[in-house]
């Protein structure tokens, strides 16, 4: 089914299970919180929805974040995801599964994926070394703050940064 989630072309209680791997932050805030009343409506009594997501714990690390990520976005050219993308914490992702009519909210599964931002190169930077440069030095000019709130760290060439995954 090709469709948008925040106006699923599906039936009332069609589903057993749905699972969204790492998307609705690519919404605005506003549109995860439609999307997720969507997911809600479409999903049978006693339906499960599995949300993998990024697992922000706290406003400053999410601040940081967004800094760090719009930053690569808007190097990358990726203008929509700049001005639209929101990735929420944890806190406010349960918040709008609750007022959606979610409950039972748990986190299942919490952890720390380590990325590497020299693999952004070919992806998003379509192999242009000087937009990852400029990233770099981004990152350097604001390394205290990525280290303290995303556990960045200096490996020379490339920086580790720590991407917090939750499943809910």
């Amino acid at each position: 089914i090709i469709g948008d989630v925040r106006k699923m072309p599906s039936k009332s209680e069609s589903y057993d299970t749905i699972i969204v791997k790492m998307g609705l932050h690519e919404l605005p805030l506003d549109e995860q919180k439609t999307a997720v009343k969507e997911v809600y409506r479409t999903l049978k009594h006693n339906g499960k929805l599995v949300l993998w997501m990024v697992g922000l714990e706290e406003l400053s690390q999410q601040e940081s974040f967004h800094k760090l990520f719009r930053k690569k976005d808007e190097l990358a050219g990726f203008n929509d995801f700049v001005e639209k993308r929101y990735f929420p914490t944890i806190k406010q992702t349960k918040d709008y599964l609750s007022n959606a009519g979610f409950n039972e909210i748990t986190e299942q599964y919490k952890n720390n994926a380590k990325m590497n931002t020299s693999a952004r190169l070919n992806g998003d930077f379509a192999g242009d070394k000087t937009k990852l440069e400029i990233w770099h030095n981004y990152i350097k000019t604001n390394f205290s703050e990525f280290e303290k709130y995303l556990g960045a760290r200096n490996l020379g060439d490339s920086f580790e940064i720590n991407n917090p995954v939750c499943i809910i």
